[in-house]
């Protein structure tokens, strides 16, 4: 339904269909609105549920461990396929990952975790990359920063369900909370924590979607 990691969680024909609202007259405002609470949704739970429209390169610390957390940085919730997955690691410590043998083999050098990610009933990113014990490469992700390059569409597969009708629920809170000649969506924070109903539908994503805090 959504393919930018800017758009709304919904659009404003599911807004209308959940809200029992057949005029078409509000949409550009009802998009806007969706389109806010997106982002509002975001930084409540710390990660982003759309996707990359293509694969785009990120650069982490390593971890000195055998896994890589790729969840928590930014928003970024992790990787929604394994399509065009590129992991590089930098072994000589010269913070580049270009020279030879640099590049590292899903299943060979490591997994993608958690394993079943994409099975179930709701797709799943993967947030994890495991070192394969005993490979010839390497035993653990270097410890230092811009250690690893991961190149990949991250976000979600698809935006969760609960994400979509959260985001309605939420918009059509602000909407009847709102006179909208009086108030800005810059008072969005303020208007949906006097919300006792708001805040019930923010700690139920929370205890859904919360992200791993990144140290």
């Amino acid at each position: 339904m959504v393919a930018a990691v800017t758009d709304a969680y919904a659009t404003a024909l599911i807004y209308r269909g959940i809200a029992d609202k057949d005029s078409t007259a509000d949409d550009t405002e009802i998009l806007s609105d969706l389109t806010a609470i997106s982002r509002y949704i975001e930084r409540k739970v710390g990660q982003f549920f759309n996707k990359d429209a293509a694969a785009v390169d990120r650069i982490y610390a390593g971890s000195g461990e055998t896994r890589l957390c790729l969840d928590g940085h930014h928003l970024v919730p992790g990787i929604s396929t394994l399509t065009g997955l590129v992991v590089k690691v930098d072994l000589n410590a010269d913070y580049d990952v270009t020279d030879s043998g640099e590049s590292l083999t899903i299943n060979t050098h490591f997994w993608a975790s958690p394993q079943d990610a994409a099975l179930g009933s709701e797709a799943r990113p993967w947030t994890d990359l495991d070192i394969v014990p005993g490979n010839s490469v390497i035993s653990i992700w270097p410890k230092q920063e811009r250690a690893v390059q991961v190149t990949a569409v991250y976000g979600w597969p698809a935006v969760p369900d609960a994400i979509v009708r959260a985001t309605c629920h939420l918009t059509a809170l602000l909407r009847l909370e709102t006179p909208r000649s009086t108030t800005s969506r810059s008072d969005l924070g303020e208007i949906l924590g006097a919300s006792r109903e708001a805040q019930n539908i923010i700690a139920d994503l929370q205890r859904q979607y919360q992200a791993r805090l990144t140290l």
